[in-house]
Formats: structure tokens, sequence, C-alpha cells
């Protein structure tokens, strides 16, 4: 739904100050809700309800959005299960000409894209097969590199694969060829912690596919996906595992590494870690104390004014208790007004 054109635009207006996401709406519904109901502080959608108006921000839109069915995202039953990934089509293109189209074009004009499972399958497979090549041809990679430096072995790298392209009549001129190798310099890349990760898990609750701000990550490429944070998080903790607790740079280089997140494999030809000196740490640790101290009383703010922890706290009683008589024969007390 976020990839989508006209979904992905809709807002449901009337709780607060921020309007909430369509796609975070819905998906609180039944058993598919995540908790994101009760953290927003959301009344829960319920089936065959109406939700809405729902709206694009610029008011070009306007819908009435009705739940009539819903299921956890689940395995397959079989290899062959497809479905559609049609969504909404609006101002559809009227033909320019009265000229009959071709059935071919009229098949694909009316028929939504479909995801197929077998065809997902078998990408998979040959990108797994094609692995165990790039695995070879990354350790002949490091032995060029020790025999001609990484720019004659760049260089012979490079007119094999093109040599290969014009084979398959796949060649394009060299400025404009996209997947020629080059060296890439990777800097300021920072381990993302646990508890920053468990905080963007609970800030895309209901909307898991949005894309929230990660304050450690490398610009200029610092908005991620919960699942997009989890990769980098790997793969930068993957290149700090190269060095030595007590050095600040890996040995044994040029080293290739796999990186199955990316289905890709990397050869490093430096690397190097600025740690933390004595110094630096003495000029950070005051504002970051006073960071954790302003984050933990946050935290303890949501257990604080919880009303239960209120109620036992201050140690409330109601006023209206009825008085019960001395004995069954006396008489009630009279009420005061």
């Amino acid at each position: 739904m976020q990839m989508d054109e006209y979904l992905d635009r809709l807002f449901v207006t009337g709780y607060g100050y921020r309007p909430v996401p369509l796609t975070q709406i819905i998906f609180m519904v039944g058993n598919l809700d995540t908790g994101a109901a009760e953290l927003l502080d959301l009344q829960k959608p319920r089936m065959y309800e109406n939700i809405g108006p729902v709206r694009d921000l610029s008011e070009k839109i306007m819908a009435m959005v009705r739940i009539v069915d819903a299921e956890n995202a689940s395995q397959p039953d079989t290899i062959d299960c497809t479905f559609s990934k049609g969504t909404l089509e609006l101002d559809q293109k009227k033909p320019q000409s009265n000229e009959a189209a071709p059935e071919q074009d009229k098949h694909d004009a009316n028929t939504p894209p479909v995801y197929s499972v077998k065809e997902k399958v078998v990408e998979d497979v040959k990108r797994l097969a094609a692995m165990g090549a790039a695995q070879n041809k990354a350790q002949e990679f490091v032995k060029l590199v020790a025999e001609n430096g990484w720019d004659g072995a760049l260089s012979k790298l490079n007119d094999l694969y093109r040599q290969q392209r014009q084979q398959t009549g796949q060649a394009k001129p060299a400025e404009s060829e996209p997947n020629m190798f080059r060296l890439e310099n990777l800097t300021n890349l920072r381990r993302i912690p646990n508890a920053s990760l468990e905080t963007l898990v609970v800030q895309s609750s209901g909307s898991p596919e949005e894309k929230l701000f990660v304050r450690e990550a490398a610009a200029p490429k610092q908005w991620f996906t919960v699942n997009e944070a989890r990769i980098e998080s790997r793969f930068v903790e993957q290149l700090y595992s190269l060095v030595p607790q007590d050095s600040n740079t890996a040995p044994s280089l040029p080293v290739s590494i796999e990186f199955k997140p990316h289905t890709s494999l990397y050869v490093i030809k430096n690397i190097s870690i600025n740690r933390l000196s004595r110094q630096d740490y003495e000029k950070v640790r005051a504002a970051q104390a006073y960071r954790e101290d302003h984050l933990q009383n946050q935290n303890l703010a949501v257990i604080h004014f919880n009303p239960e922890n209120i109620v036992k706290r201050m140690n409330f009683r109601s006023v209206d208790q009825s008085k019960e008589p001395a004995s069954a024969d006396a008489p009630a007390e009279p009420e005061e007004p």
C-alpha cells in the first residue's frame, strides 16, 4: 500500500494535531493489531465499519474506506501461489485514436501485476547459484591485486567483464555502464545500538515500511525502515569484526567477505577504526549522561503517570461510601444532602 501512488497519500484526521496515515490505521483491525492503537491513543477500526473520510493533504482525493477481510502474513501453501498486486487506478488515460490495439497490449493494460512465488523462488535460486561463482571470482581478484595492484586488477576485471557483455550483446559505452567494478569509499560508519533499533520498532508500530531517521547512520542515507536499519547494523558489525580489539586496522588485507542480506561480496582494501580517546570521552561524557538521564526520566514518566499507578500511589478512595446500620434492627442514619 505504501508503494501505491494514491493509497500512500491518504490520511485520517480527527486523531489530534497530526494526521494518521491510512496504512497505519487499517493494520490495527482485529488480529492484525500490533498494539499501535494504544501507543498512539487511537480508536481501533472494526470490520465493515466506515473509516474516514480519508483524504490526501492536497485535498485532491477523498474516500471512505471499509475493511471487509484481514489475514495475517503466512507462508504460501504451494509454490504455485500467486496474488494480484493491482491497487487503485484513478484518471485512467483514454486511447488517443480509434485504432484497435493489439491483443497483447490490451491484455497488459487490463491485467494488474501479479506476484508469483514460483518466479521469486527461481530468481533466488539463480542468485544463490551465482554467488558460488562470485566467490571464486572474488578470490581471483584478490590474487590479481597482489600481482598487479588495485588499479591494474580493476582494469583487467572490467576488460573481462566487458568482453563477456559483448559476447551476449549487452555491452554499453564505458561511461554509461552502471555495473563496472570500481573502488568505493565508505566513511563514518557507526554501530547502531540495540536501543536505537528497539526505538525504531516502537516508532514504526503499525507501519513497518515507514522510513525513519537513524542518527547513527552515515549521511546522506539516514532514513531507513526497521528491516533496512537492521541490515545496515549487521553490515557495520561485520566490518567491525574484521578489526581486533587491540588494534585500529584489520590485518591480512585485502580480504573478501560475503554479506548475505545483500547477496553481495566485498573485497576490502583498507579498514580503520577511529576509537574514542580518553580526551574525546571527557568532552562528550557530560552531554551523553544528560541525554541518558533525560531518556530514563521520559521512560519512567509513562509508568509514574499511569492511571492505576496514580490511584495506588495517592491511596485514593471513593467518597460515595454507603454506611451500613450498626445492627439489623437499628435504623440507618439519614444521608447528608
